[in-house]
């Protein structure tokens, strides 16, 4: 499959009507074939909407898919954040333009919005902005930026919505309580388009709009390409202090209540009474969210200072997933994590809770296994099987390679984001 996309990935076949669907035999598909740059006089001037510029899931897709529209020189793209962040140098290092925006204050827009006065003076002083700025088109990122797709809207600008949350409704009125959650609901319906990094995650929005589609998230080439040898393996577990004969097993993300960190420092806890010969790396702890803090305490307090380590937040994580030799996700909540690519580009075998859009990523029984969501027991099982099973672990990590190999490219993703914003600015 890897060598029959890499082949024909950008065939067209002339016996295939363009406007059926290729993922269900003769269902008409709901965008247009069209390649809408050949009508554009000019690059777009499009603004790009992110809560935050931090080295973390929503952001680092955001400033990636930016990047590689930047490159294709069809697109003028600008990044609008409302905090700043380390991703703003490596940004503008690219010659990408970065405005940090303040629209509350000292508030952060993640914080609970208190009136439908506070939300219209936001959404007031946006739509001055946008109109001073003139920007072609909107796209903006995450859920809680449903503000800004009210503002465009009210601007008569195009809006792209990019939701990355898998939230129900329960959830979406447990993060955006009134009176947000009406105004947020609202948005669904007035976004031109609204984007989803996963199927499972789309279909727990597409009753609120029939103008939705899903683009899934890719890794940059040059990362999955890039030979996993046997003396990079051994220079990284080096650079880290890493015993030739201890098995490392990690996790990347933000450290929070969200990606359930505590099941897997349990399953180490579990896991010590059989095995002393393994490290456990939780890369991604930031001393300002309280549960890494909590977390902290909870190992220091189990003992287990000796196996489990917990790793600031990082940029350059390729040397934990160089010295691993399985991955772990115990995310409760997930739309198509780009931790679960990587660790599939670094031929991993991977242990993972079946959260949204990882379904859509791995296999289970090849190169992964699945447990429960805070099945800590399970988990430590999984973990004692790949512990004593050197050769199922290295034959399921071969098997993350390739079949990350048959996924969408970097290239055909920055492609169909730039059909897609093309597709929304002249229709709409």
């Amino acid at each position: 499959m890897a060598a029959f996309r890499a082949r024909y990935s950008a065939r067209q076949d002339p016996y295939y009507n363009p406007n059926l669907c290729c993922e269900q035999s003769y269902a008409i598909r709901s965008d247009c074939t069209l390649d809408y740059a050949d009508y554009l006089s000019r690059p777009l001037k499009v603004f790009f909407f992110t809560h935050n510029l931090n080295h973390e899931g929503a952001p680092g897709i955001l400033g990636a898919v930016v990047q590689g529209l930047h490159r294709q020189g069809r697109i003028r793209p600008t990044v609008v954040s409302f905090s700043d962040g380390p991703w703003r140098a490596t940004l503008e290092q690219q010659g990408i333009a970065v405005q940090i925006v303040s629209m509350r204050g000292n508030k952060s827009i993640l914080d609970t919005w208190l009136s439908h006065k506070e939300l219209d003076e936001t959404v007031a002083q946006l739509k001055t902005f946008l109109r001073q700025q003139q920007p072609d088109m909107v796209v903006t990122n995450v859920l809680n930026t449903f503000f800004v797709v009210e503002a465009a809207h009210q601007a008569g600008i195009p809006v792209l919505w990019w939701i990355h949350e898998s939230y129900d409704q329960r959830l979406i009125a447990k993060h955006l309580p009134f009176p947000a959650l009406p105004r947020c609901e609202a948005a669904l319906a007035q976004a031109d388009h609204v984007l989803f990094v996963s199927k499972d995650t789309k279909r727990l929005y597409e009753h609120y709009t029939p103008h939705c589609s899903v683009i899934y998230n890719s890794l940059d080439d040059a990362r999955v390409q890039t030979p996993i040898t046997a003396d990079r393996q051994q220079a990284a577990r080096a650079a880290l202090g890493i015993a030739p004969d201890q098995t490392v097993i990690l996790t990347i993300g933000t450290v929070c209540e969200r990606k359930d960190q505590y099941t897997l420092v349990e399953a180490a806890r579990l896991l010590s009474r059989q095995h002393e010969d393994f490290v456990c790396y939780l890369v991604g702890y930031r001393d300002s969210i309280a549960y890494g803090n909590s977390l902290q305490r909870q190992i220091q307090s189990l003992g287990l200072d000796h196996c489990v380590k917990l790793i600031p937040e990082i940029q350059q994580v390729d040397d934990y997933y160089l010295a691993a030799d399985i991955f772990v996700c115990t995310s409760l909540n997930e739309s198509y994590s780009l931790a679960i690519l990587e660790a599939m580009a670094f031929a991993l075998p991977i242990v993972t809770t079946p959260c949204f859009g990882v379904t859509e990523q791995v296999r289970f029984g090849m190169n992964a296994l699945r447990f429960d969501f805070q099945c800590s027991q399970t988990l430590a099982t999984h973990l004692a099987h790949l512990i004593d099973y050197t050769e199922q672990r290295q034959t399921m990590g071969q098997h993350s390679k390739d079949i990350l190999r048959a996924m969408q490219s970097h290239a055909e993703m920055i492609n169909r984001h730039a059909h897609l914003i093309f597709t929304t600015y002249l229709q709409s």
